[in-house]
Parts: structure tokens; C-alpha cells; sequence
């Protein structure tokens, strides 16, 4: 009778929503955890106690005062009574404790279904003293001190909030408890042991916390964000998002203070070696302590997984706009294995002029170290190096050709050595442009980032009546050079390689070696080259010596330029002309060289043989011989 007498007080007054009356039927434990807000009555509603017409199954004393009563809960009608189908019932145990003379309620274990057909029992104590640290919690984290907030949380995750920067703590908790107070409490808790997961409702969309109780207190563990615009990343972890703070925090730092071991404690391996670790910090001044004083914005992105592998930090002053981002990485242990994954700083974006303006800080720091190496080696014709530092486009048009080979003996072009000064450095992007001058020569090196490298695309050159681009000026004057070196060496194959189709097909195809005639070409080449023309469909290059002019024409077959035609012509007749490609045709037509004079120097080795031999001559699948090589 006391027992039942307890339990339906408890749930009248539950149902009523009467606190004082709730304190007076329950137990000091239960009060302090599940009533020790001022509307704890409406949490308790929210848990979906059954209330109704209560029937004592059992009831099994325990020690210290304490008993446990099993009851059946039945729904009741409009009019408070019993409905008649007694099949339909939930069962309820409660636990009650004896305080001053009469029993009170001390807990109600629900049963629930936590999903897949598993039942589970659920304290509400446990469950109404986590939704009250909930609610605590985020008016704390709304209206309380950076210590009121602190004692929330985790040891863990007090220790990555206390370092971060003032202002950056304020913006995160403003973030986390949401603009304005929030009007409704509908939690979602889900409790596994000392582990819970709670949902609430939060102005941008859901708020996620998970808990651990680590004896009597439950403590904020991690908590994300899910917002319901897509115009925010929300929060997907605030240990990692801390975790990004401080390092982008220790990283300002140490840059700020030109502290190179520190760099690299917060940088990645391939921005620290390539970029940070041989750099001249004071090229690109950051304005750490505003940075530091003001807010942020943080963006987050996953793999496609729930965890967070990159973020975004965004930092203004006045002027600029400063992105810093963040990937994960696995640091190599002493013993050569990889650690837990940890943010790293992997660039740093500039934002200058409105936007306008961009520029990575590893585009400046390696542009430049990349500069001045390519100068070095265009200086000191280091083929190797350019091929490792152009661009695949380059390389394809001129380092990768074998006929590269042939730059080491080129005048072109004429860089003589001395001290590199940069003088201007422009950034589009993933391009830039980077103005020096090189020994008194000036020229504007065009890089692009590829392969995770900064890499030379092409250089800009004063030229007149020629292309300003080093790479259209190379793509044709290795052509050329590749053009006469197999007629030096006589070498038939070469010569077809670059020559077009046309010289190909009437000349050196008709030959098993090459004329004498073709050294008449040979130094017109090598002259010092006058012009270079280019067009869609005939390109002309001009040498002279200053007594014979050449003109070279080319084509482009394929991806590269082959040699279509020479001529020849002196200053004092330049109307007279020896021409390559009709020189040979004739010569091949008249005789003079090809099949037929082969076909003749063999009949006359013959004949002279035979006479002296004193045989009779056999003329049999011959040519007719001229009658001076019958007479001879």
C-alpha cells in the first residue's frame, strides 16, 4: 500500500508538473540529479514515464532501506478509469528508499528499445541528470566564464581549449551555443554504459554532444554540429577544429618569430621542406598578433567519411584575408612507424586588393627558389636541370626531344653570367611571373604549379623579329640545329626524321647516302640567325654571314617542326637562288645522283675491270654506256 501509494503520487505530480510536489515524494539522490533546475519537471515528462492505473506485480526489499517494486501500467480512459483490456500494460520498476518515516521514489528504470529487437533498461536518473548537464552546459557555454566552461568538459578536451586565443575561444562558444536563446529543449539522448550521444536542437540545424561519465559527472567529450544550410560546414569535431586552432596558432607564432624548428612542428613535411625551411620569411609579412586578436572562420572537410581530413582557417585584418589550410598527416615515429594522424599547416593563402590579388605562400618561396635555379642552368646549359624544373609542355616541345642535346653548343640564347635580381613577382593563381634581370638581360619567367612543384612554363625575352617566347625560339632552332648536324655527319636517317614529307619523299628517300651537294648548306645554318617567323602554315627562319643569307622554311608535322626547304642566295645576286629541294630533284632526275648514278658507277667499275682483265663486257640487264666510258 505505501509502495503503491509513493508511485502514484510520484506520477500525479509528474503529470502535473508541480517540482515542490516531485521533491517532496522522491529521494535527495534523485533530486539532485533529475530536479535540481527549476523546470526539471518538463525533462522528466519528456523521458515518457507510462502513467495511468498502477498494480504492484512484486515487491523485493533491499539493504540500507531500499526496496524494488515491479508494477503494470495500464492505460486509463477520459474519465480516469481502467480500460477494460488488460493485455495491453508496460512494465515499470521502480525504486524506492525509506526518508524520514515513509518510502519515496528513488529511481525508475524504463525499459526501451534501443533498436534490431534489443530491449534495454534505462535509469531516468542517469538519463534526467545528463539532459540537466545538457542544458547546463550550453547556458554555460551561452552566458558562463571560460572556467564555468571548462568545468563541462573533459580533461582532454580542457587541455586543447586552454590554449586557444582569446577572441578564437569567445567566436567558438558563440558558435556552439547559437545566436539568440534557444526556445525549445528537446533532447534525443542515447546512453551505452558511461558513453552518451545526445541530439538537441540547435539554431543551425542539429547539435551533437557526446558525453562520458567518469564516476559521478557526466563530461562533454566532443560535440559537431550538422547544420541544415549548405552554406556552412558547421562543426564536425570540436576536438579537431581545436586541434586546428592551436596549430594554426603555434604556427603564426613561430613564423612571426622566424622560429624554424617550430615551423616545422606545425607545418607538413613537403610545405616545411619545400617551401618554409630555406625560406626569407620576411618576403611575405604576416600581421600575426591582429590575426591572433581578431576572429575566424572555420570550414571543414571529410573524405567522404564522417572524419575530418582537412580545414580551411580564415583570418582578416583591414586589408587582406589570410587562409591557412590544414590536412592530416601521420608523423614517422623514431622506430620508422607511422603516429596518430595530427593537423598540419599545408599552405597559406593571400587574399589582397579586394580579392583580387592571390598568392600562395609556397607559389612565392619556391617561384623563387625555382627561378633562381633554372636561370643558373639556362646559364650553364644543364639540360637535366631544365627538364627536372619546366613544365610538361615544355619538355614535350623542347627538353624532352633528343635533339636537346644540341642546346649546349647554341648561341641562342645569349645569357652571360652574373648576379640574378628579381625585380617584379606577379600571381594569378596557380601562375606566376617573376620579372629579373640576369646579367644586364631581362627576362620574365612564367611558372604554373605541377607535380606539387612550382615549374617553368615558358620565358619571356625582348626580342626583335623574332617570338619574345624562349620556348617558340627553341622549339625551331633545335629543329635547325638537330637538321644540320645529320648533314655533317652524313647521317641519312636524321635527315629524314626532320625534314617534312616532301623533301622527304622527292629526296632523301630516292638516296642511300648523302650528296656532296648538301655541305653547301652546312655553314649558311650555323650563321647567326636574323629572324624567326611563325605562322599557322609556313615558318621561316633566316641566317647570313653578312656575304650568304639562308632562308629556312619549316612545318609543323605532328607535334614538332621539320624543315620544308633551304635556299641560298649571296648579297651581290640574290635573285640567284640554290634551293634544297629542286637542287636534289633535278640532280636525281638528270642522273647525277641517285639510283641511276649508282646503277652507272657500278657498270663503269665493271667495264673497267673487264678491260683489265681482258673479258668481254656483258651488258646484259645494263644501261646503255656513253660512248666515252666505251672509248675509256
Amino acid at each position: 500500500m505505501f509502495s503503491k501509494r509513493a508511485i502514484e503520487s510520484f506520477a500525479e505530480n509528474m503529470q502535473a508538473q508541480n517540482l515542490d510536489g516531485l521533491k517532496g515524494i522522491t529521494s535527495d539522490e534523485f533530486e539532485q540529479k533529475a530536479l535540481r533546475q527549476k523546470d526539471s519537471a518538463k525533462g522528466l515528462k519528456l523521458l515518457k514515464i507510462p502513467t495511468g492505473d498502477v498494480e504492484i506485480v512484486s515487491v523485493e526489499d533491499l539493504e540500507d532501506d531500499k526496496r524494488k517494486v515491479l508494477v503494470k501500467v495500464y492505460d486509463v480512459n477520459k474519465e480516469g478509469k481502467k480500460k477494460k483490456d488488460k493485455t495491453k500494460f508496460k512494465e515499470v520498476e521502480y525504486h524506492l528508499a525509506k526518508t524520514k518515516g515513509k518510502w519515496v521514489v528513488h529511481d525508475v528504470i524504463l525499459k526501451q528499445d534501443s533498436g534490431g529487437g534489443l530491449v534495454v533498461e534505462r535509469s531516468v536518473t542517469e538519463q534526467m541528470d545528463l539532459l540537466l548537464t545538457c542544458r547546463e552546459l550550453l547556458i554555460a557555454w551561452r552566458e558562463g566564464s571560460r572556467e564555468e566552461k571548462f568545468a563541462f568538459c573533459s580533461p582532454k578536451l580542457q587541455e586543447t581549449l586552454k590554449p586557444l586565443p582569446p577572441n578564437w575561444f569567445e567566436k567558438l562558444s558563440k558558435e556552439i551555443a547559437g545566436p539568440g536563446q534557444q526556445s525549445t529543449f528537446k533532447p534525443d539522448a542515447r546512453l551505452n554504459g558511461t558513453k552518451a550521444l545526445v541530439v538537441i536542437p540547435h539554431p543551425q540545424g542539429s547539435l551533437y554532444l557526446e558525453l562520458h561519465n567518469s564516476g559521478n559527472d557526466w563530461k562533454l567529450h566532443d560535440l559537431a554540429i550538422e547544420p541544415s544550410s549548405k552554406e556552412s560546414t558547421g562543426i564536425r569535431s570540436l576536438a579537431k577544429v581545436v586541434s586546428a586552432l592551436n596549430l594554426s596558432s603555434s604556427f603564426l607564432t613561430a613564423y612571426q618569430e622566424s622560429k624554424t624548428e617550430d615551423l616545422q612542428k606545425s607545418a607538413s613535411k613537403e610545405f616545411f621542406n619545400k617551401c618554409l625551411s630555406a625560406a626569407n620569411l620576411s618576403e611575405i609579412p604576416l600581421p600575426v598578433t591582429e590575426l591572433l586578436a581578431d576572429s575566424y572562420e572555420a570550414r571543414q572537410f571529410t573524405d567522404g567519411t564522417d572524419s575530418v581530413k582537412r580545414v580551411e582557417l580564415l583570418l582578416r585584418n583591414k586589408e587582406s584575408t589570410y587562409m591557412l589550410t590544414l590536412r592530416e598527416e601521420e608523423p614517422t615515429l623514431e622506430d620508422g612507424s607511422k603516429g596518430v594522424a595530427e593537423f598540419r599547416v599545408d599552405e597559406v593563402t593571400l587574399f589582397e586588393k579586394g580579392d583580387k590579388d592571390v598568392r600562395r605562400m609556397s607559389s612565392v618561396f619556391m617561384t623563387h627558389s625555382v627561378v633562381n635555379v633554372y636561370v643558373s642552368a639556362l646559364v650553364d646549359r644543364d639540360t637535366k636541370k631544365l627538364k627536372e624544373l619546366s613544365s610538361n609542355n615544355f619538355n614535350d616541345r623542347v627538353w624532352s626531344r633528343p635533339e636537346s642535346s644540341c642546346f649546349a653548343i647554341m648561341p641562342y640564347p645569349e645569357i652571360p653570367k652574373g648576379e640574378l635580381e628579381i625585380l617584379t613577382t606577379t600571381f594569378r593563381g596557380d601562375v606566376s611571373e617573376v620579372t629579373v634581370d640576369q646579367g644586364g638581360v631581362p627576362m620574365t619567367l612564367i611558372l604554373q604549379v605541377a607535380r606539387g612543384w612550382m615549374v617553368v612554363d615558358d620565358i619571356q625575352t625582348p626580342a626583335f623579329n623574332r617570338p619574345t617566347s624562349l620556348k617558340s625560339n627553341l622549339e625551331v632552332l633545335l629543329t635547325l640545329q638537330a637538321f644540320n648536324t645529320a648533314l655533317v655527319k652524313k647521317d641519312l636517317t636524321g635527315l629524314i626524321r626532320h625534314s617534312a614529307e616532301g623533301l622527304d619523299r622527292i629526296a632523301w628517300r630516292q638516296l642511300n647516302e648523302v650528296p656532296s651537294v648538301g655541305q653547301q648548306f652546312m655553314r649558311p645554318l650555323m650563321n647567326e640567325v636574323t629572324s624567326i617567323e611563325l605562322d599557322e602554315t609556313m615558318n621561316v627562319v633566316r641566317t647570313t654571314d653578312g656575304n650568304i643569307d639562308a632562308e629556312i622554311k619549316l612545318v609543323r608535322e605532328g607535334e614538332q617542326y621539320v624543315v620544308y626547304d633551304i635556299s641560298l642566295a649571296t648579297k651581290e645576286k640574290p635573285d640567284q637562288k640554290l634551293e634544297l629541294m629542286p637542287t636534289l630533284r633535278q640532280m636525281i632526275a638528270d642522273g647525277s645522283i641517285g639510283p641511276a648514278a649508282q646503277r652507272r658507277a657500278a657498270i663503269q667499275h665493271a667495264a673497267v675491270e673487264a678491260v683489265q682483265q681482258q673479258q668481254p663486257v656483258q651488258k646484259a640487264s645494263f644501261e646503255p654506256l656513253a660512248p666515252e666510258v666505251y672509248t675509256k
